[in-house]
């Protein structure tokens, strides 16, 4: 019989085996090394904001929906019976 060693996904590893593999102590956090590192590596830690869509922009997008053209098409039938 063949075992294979398989590791655990992160939600069932313990704690200490994550906090190993990502380089931080659980209740310190990242070391100051490894946080200018990461922030190196993945940038800032903030949300990209969209621009703002104009008034005209939002309201042609609403008929980009097939559904929309089903159901203006269906009140229009509908309309002449």
């Amino acid at each position: 019989m063949i075992l294979l060693a398989v590791s655990a996904p992160p939600s069932v590893a313990p704690a200490s085996q994550e906090s190993a593999a990502a380089s931080c102590v659980p209740l310190l956090g990242l070391s100051s090394p490894e946080a200018a590192r990461r922030l190196g590596t993945s940038g800032p830690n903030e949300i990209r904001r969209e621009r703002p869509r104009s008034p005209l922009t939002l309201f042609a997008q609403q008929f980009a929906s097939p559904v929309v053209w089903l159901r203006r098409g269906g009140s229009t039938i509908g309309a002449w019976w």
